[in-house]
């Protein structure tokens, strides 16, 4: 890369000057950036205020609790975060020239889909692609799409996904939300259960971070009655324990209890909602972004490994 930023008007900026301050936005702090450049912080804050000096505009507020950007210094980094990333598509459409060799793809899912739903297309295209690396971050609902929609994901896996500026469903299957019991559970023999029937139940259930709970609230709506669980919780492990341990029900989806369905340590019974059985999982990209060849692979891959899901 050269050390040289040409503008518009073909004014330079050397790149170490940027490198600095794209440090101390990211850092909030000069000591912290001149820690991870591994120079003195006075150095940072030369070169700070030497680039400050040549754009003619303050780019950090200057507080006691740190450095905070100005509306021009978050033009600037937004700008330099687009120009990384352009560069990371560049040089992965050149790795696509040599074939699925090197690269990356980065997926960020939500928590449901780490038991066995991901690992399994993780193992396929690793043994396929052993070259390329593979970035995957467990995100509540809306920050799957925020991440995808603001280019921070190549690939998200949600839950009903709203339609969204930048955003591009590719794939969906579904996956009604479903009463989870232990199987000693009186509600384990039924076959069907109404929303009524759960009254004086003891129900845990995801809090509003997982886009499943939203919809259990319009469930609740639509039959008049409010949902009153005696635990709310952003930890699917703790709702599985919890309806295995005891007298205790939850509503997920299938995908996110399939393991302990199989293995019998746990129920899983449909509802009489409509708003519950047309629930859905999502597979989103970018609308907007040219998908490498990594990055499409492991699209085509999740996308049958979606067609597993009962």
């Amino acid at each position: 890369m050269s050390d040289l930023f040409l503008g518009k008007s073909n004014r330079q900026i050397p790149r170490g000057t940027l490198n600095y301050f794209g440090e101390v936005a990211r850092c909030g702090s000069v000591r912290l950036a001149a820690d991870r450049l591994y120079v003195a912080a006075s150095a940072v804050s030369r070169q700070l205020a030497k680039l400050e000096r040549f754009i003619g505009t303050p780019l950090f507020e200057r507080r006691a609790d740190g450095m905070y950007l100005t509306d021009a210094g978050t033009l600037l980094a937004d700008y330099l975060s687009r120009n990384d990333r352009e560069l990371d598509r560049t040089l992965s459409a050149i790795d696509d020239l040599r074939g699925l060799k090197t690269g990356e793809v980065s997926i960020n899912t939500v928590e449901g889909m780490i038991d066995e739903f991901l690992p399994n297309v993780i193992v396929k295209f690793r043994e396929r692609y052993p070259g390329i690396s593979l970035r995957v971050r467990i995100e509540s609902a809306l920050g799957v799409i925020e991440a995808v929609a603001g280019d921070r994901a190549d690939i998200g896996v949600s839950f009903n996904v709203p339609p969204r500026k930048n955003l591009s469903i590719v794939a969906r299957h579904a996956q009604p939300i479903l009463v989870i019991c232990g199987p000693s559970h009186p509600l384990a023999r039924y076959r069907k259960i109404s929303l009524n029937s759960m009254a004086g139940h003891s129900l845990a259930l995801p809090d509003a971070s997982f886009g499943i709970r939203r919809l259990v609230d319009d469930a609740f709506g639509q039959a008049r009655l409010p949902p009153q669980p005696f635990l709310v919780t952003n930890s699917l492990l703790m709702l599985k324990s919890l309806a295995m341990q005891g007298p205790i029900v939850t509503l997920l989806p299938n995908y996110a209890v399939r393991t302990e369905v199989q293995r019998g340590s746990l129920v899983a019974v449909r509802t009489d909602s409509t708003i519950l059985n047309a629930a859905h999982l999502d597979l989103c990209v970018h609308s907007a972004k040219r998908q490498s060849s990594s990055s499409a692979e492991f699209l085509s891959l999740i996308k049958n490994e979606l067609n597993t899901l009962a």
